[in-house]
């Protein structure tokens, strides 16, 4: 495992990992049925459950650390894939408690066709949140090389780690903070205000769940574009030719990832084109009406159906809530006066201010 005193930002590694955009779509949520140890942070009408961000993988992805019987697995927490949890063969193959359930087909983003065995767990645990019961993935390596696009060349290898989907964080809200190496299962905006941050600067723009995904639109110099807010994604990434009206390499139904290899591509042959080169900046970049641009995309031509990603290129440079419960997702740049702060994050490590029952 790499340690990193602090965070390290990865540009010369020239890493995009897309492995997020498409990881095994499971056609199934966990139950919550209970929410056990939260005393300190939960209860009727508010609760605020931090999580840390204990390190950043070297794609620059957040990882969380997740509870497995009596192991501590390290997890990327990817945003764009609707998957529980993906854990290396051999943890799957260590656990106690499993069940087999069945053989798992997905697309992935240079138009080839996997399959990963899926188990069910009786529970994980992440931060003070128990879940039970998880569907469990294990991961194919043949997946997570193809969502490499351009290796670095102090390349660390990333075997043992595990990834988590947005389907563990989407009965709840979901508040992002990489720079302080913090994530928040949160009720309300409200109740971060009361943890000190400047809610006032936030902009709400719609949150398009129609596909599963996190999208939210934008408009840029070139018109509209539907986003994917994908953490397990290094770069932003630009599917959508603006040169062209009719988006002919776009073949595969982003609600349609399940299945074999399609008709269009028999021999599960490579068809992602791009050039880690060809960079397309816009400077207008409104998010209901609040200007965020510059930004710049890698260009690609992906047969999944969708128009971009913002991956952590623009995560990490921003503060973000996902109100999955009401539909909306907010955006905030970082304050430059880090004082306006009015809390430090001791939190993470020592708990939380206690909510007072209303």
């Amino acid at each position: 495992m790499l340690v990193l005193a602090m965070k390290t930002k990865y540009r010369l590694l020239l890493i995009l990992i897309l492995t997020s955009v498409i990881a095994c779509f499971f056609l199934y949520s966990p139950k919550y049925k209970k929410l056990s140890g939260l005393s300190e942070f939960w209860n009727k009408n508010h609760y605020c459950i931090p999580l840390k961000i204990v390190q950043f993988s070297q794609g620059n992805i957040p990882q969380i650390e997740v509870q497995i019987e009596d192991k501590t697995i390290s997890c990327k927490v990817d945003l764009g894939s609707d998957s529980g949890i993906i854990l290396p063969k051999e943890v799957i193959e260590s656990l106690r408690n499993k069940n087999f359930i069945h053989k798992e087909h997905f697309f992935g983003a240079r138009g080839r066709s996997y399959e990963s065995d899926v188990y069910e767990l009786p529970e994980i645990r992440v931060g003070k949140v128990k879940i039970f019961p998880m569907r469990a993935e294990e991961k194919n390596e043949e997946f997570v090389k193809d969502g490499v696009l351009q290796e670095g060349k102090q390349e660390i290898k990333e075997d043992h780690l595990g990834r988590i989907g947005r389907c563990v964080f989407k009965p709840f809200n979901l508040f992002l903070d990489c720079d302080h190496f913090a994530m928040v299962i949160c009720d309300s905006l409200n109740t971060l205000k009361e943890q000190g941050y400047p809610i006032n600067s936030f902009v709400e723009v719609p949150l398009l769940l129609d596909r599963g995904t996190i999208d939210f639109e934008v408009m840029t110099e070139a018109g509209p574009l539907r986003c994917m807010l994908d953490s397990g994604c290094t770069w932003n990434v630009l599917n959508k030719d603006f040169d062209s009206v009719d988006q002919n390499h776009m073949l595969i139904d982003f609600n349609n990832l399940h299945g074999k290899p399609p008709e269009f591509n028999p021999q599960n042959e490579d068809l992602l084109v791009y050039d880690v080169k060809d960079i397309w900046k816009t400077n207008a970049f409104q998010i209901n009406g609040e200007e965020f641009g510059p930004v710049e995309f890698v260009k690609i031509k992906s047969p999944l159906g969708l128009d971009a990603i913002l991956g952590m290129e623009f995560i990490e440079s921003h503060l973000i809530f996902i109100d999955f419960r009401n539909e909306k997702i907010y955006f905030s740049k970082l304050p430059e006066e880090r004082s306006l702060f009015t809390r430090t994050y001791d939190f993470i490590e020592n708990g939380i201010k206690k909510f007072q029952g209303k």
